[in-house]
C-alpha cells in the first residue's frame, strides 16, 4: 500500500506552516487512511509525524476544524492531539464516540485558549 500523502503542498518555510498547508496535510492524511481500521496503521502514515513536528499550531487547527464539524473528525486526530499536548481529556466511557471525543477536546481547547493562540506563519 502506498502511504505517500496525496495532497501535501510545499511552503516557503516549513517551520511556519500556513493554515492552507496544515489543512492540505490533514486532508491528505484523512483521504489516505480512510480505508484503514487500525489506529497503528493510521498513526504510521508519514503525515502523522509530519504534522506532529509542527506542534501547537497543528493542535490549534485540528481543534478549530473539530469545532466546525465535530462529526467529521479523523480518528488519528485524537492521538495526534494527545501526542502534541500531552493531555487526554476524553473519559474512557466516551472512547470510540467520535462526536463526544471531539466535544471533550473542544472543551479542553476552550479552557486552554491561551495555549492555543500560537500564530500561523
Amino acid at each position: 500500500m502506498d502511504t505517500t500523502p496525496t495532497a501535501i503542498v510545499p511552503t516557503d518555510d516549513p517551520s511556519l506552516p500556513t493554515v492552507a498547508y496544515i489543512d492540505a496535510v490533514l486532508d491528505a492524511w484523512q483521504a489516505d487512511t480512510a480505508a484503514m481500521s487500525s489506529d497503528a496503521d493510521i498513526m504510521a502514515h508519514p503525515a502523522h509525524a509530519h504534522l506532529a513536528s509542527f506542534g501547537e499550531v497543528v493542535a490549534r487547527r485540528i481543534l478549530e476544524r473539530m469545532e466546525g464539524q465535530p462529526d467529521s473528525s479523523h480518528p488519528g486526530w485524537f492521538s495526534l492531539l494527545r501526542e502534541i499536548t500531552g493531555k487526554a481529556p476524553v473519559p474512557q466511557e466516551h472512547s470510540g464516540d467520535m462526536v463526544k471525543m471531539a466535544e471533550h477536546w473542544i472543551e479542553w481547547g476552550k479552557r486552554h485558549a491561551n495555549w492555543l493562540y500560537v500564530p500561523f506563519g
